[in-house]
């Protein structure tokens, strides 16, 4: 099975989601170009060597254009691809002896085989060594002309400061859920797969702020699904609580009826962990239209404690259920308040 996520990868600046003050900003130092070492950091799945790949198209590109590079001449297509000769991808975790560095900076001096620039790409940068970045550090402050250096980490703190000073510096952000929602849906549409929306929030829950990951569970979700998303049983294997459940536990919760909350409560916790059940659930606060919007707020910011005093609570299932509880019953005490406040 031909991964999704690599049939979809961008091959020009218009096609990468989500990240459009980054590629703003790569457009103008790029053409033309005004700085050889950059740094790309974010959490995984978000496409830093995609976008690495990008940088080293637009400055190789047979056929350029201020909006960046064709995706489509042969240059693009062999970077894309991973064979271009002149870009050279150095996976950091193998790359450990100091040696090797050593000899990949000599090498460099040496001027490209096919394009204008010869271009390295570092990837979990972070993994090198002390011993490395500084062996990296003099190609950095003097980098040739013809080299550009690229590294890619989701953890840039623990690149040595002197070298991240070297660096132009981008970090990716995690898409928002509703980002990941109106991609996945477009995606579906283009496709022409039919879809249940609870299914494809769950979906998006199940990916946790990665494309990537967006796209390997929806291709999996598929095969299952025999082609679309609407079979009952991908309820089951993704973990996804269905929107009739949630329409009667913002019912319950706006009735402030403890008895039913605590039962549903209980039932949706023996399909799924407390983790992905508050995932879910701000999926669906987010879309449910029962509570008011001071009660949704109020409730949304009492159960996002759960995060910070989950670690600490040996039960983490009735914590969840506490937070629940705890945020009606205040806040019905903070309206009676404000009600008895306001009668002459």
């Amino acid at each position: 099975m031909y991964p999704l996520a690599r049939a979809l990868r961008p091959k020009t600046f218009a096609e990468v989601q989500g990240h459009a003050s980054v590629i703003r900003a790569l457009r103008s130092v790029l053409y033309p170009l005004k700085h050889h070492t950059f740094l790309l950091s974010g959490p995984r799945g978000l496409g830093k060597t995609t976008l690495s790949r990008l940088i080293g198209q637009a400055l190789l590109c047979s056929q350029p254009s201020p909006q960046g590079p064709c995706g489509v001449c042969q240059t693009c297509v062999e970077i894309h691809e991973g064979r271009y000769t002149d870009f050279i991808e150095i996976d950091a975790a193998s790359k450990t002896k100091v040696e090797e560095i050593r000899e990949l900076v000599q090498s460099s001096y040496a001027l490209p085989l096919q394009g204008k620039y010869k271009i390295y790409l570092f990837d979990e940068a972070h993994m090198l060594s002390t011993h490395s970045f500084n062996a990296l550090l003099k190609a950095f402050e003097e980098p040739p002309a013809h080299v550009v250096y690229i590294l890619a980490t989701t953890d840039p703190h623990k690149i040595l400061p002197t070298v991240r000073s070297r660096c132009l510096s981008f970090h990716l952000q995690s898409p928002s859920s509703q980002d990941l929602l109106v991609y996945l849906e477009q995606l579906c549409q283009q496709q022409s797969i039919q879809f249940h929306p609870a299914l494809l929030a769950g979906i998006v829950t199940q990916a946790q702020g990665s494309y990537r990951d967006l796209l390997n569970v929806y291709q999996h979700a598929l095969l299952i699904g025999g082609g679309s998303l609407v079979d009952p049983v991908l309820y089951e294997i993704l973990a996804v609580i269905d929107d009739a459940y949630w329409q009667a536990f913002f019912q319950a919760y706006a009735q402030a009826d403890l008895v039913a909350i605590r039962t549903m409560l209980g039932t949706a916790l023996q399909k799924v962990d407390p983790d992905l059940f508050l995932r879910q659930l701000f999926q669906a606060l987010y879309h449910q239209s029962v509570l008011s919007e001071a009660q949704r707020a109020y409730f949304y910011a009492q159960i996002s404690e759960f995060p910070r005093l989950g670690s600490l609570h040996p039960d983490r299932n009735r914590l969840l259920e506490v937070l629940i509880v705890k945020s009606l019953v205040d806040f019905d005490l903070l309206e009676e308040k404000k009600n008895s406040d306001v009668t002459p």
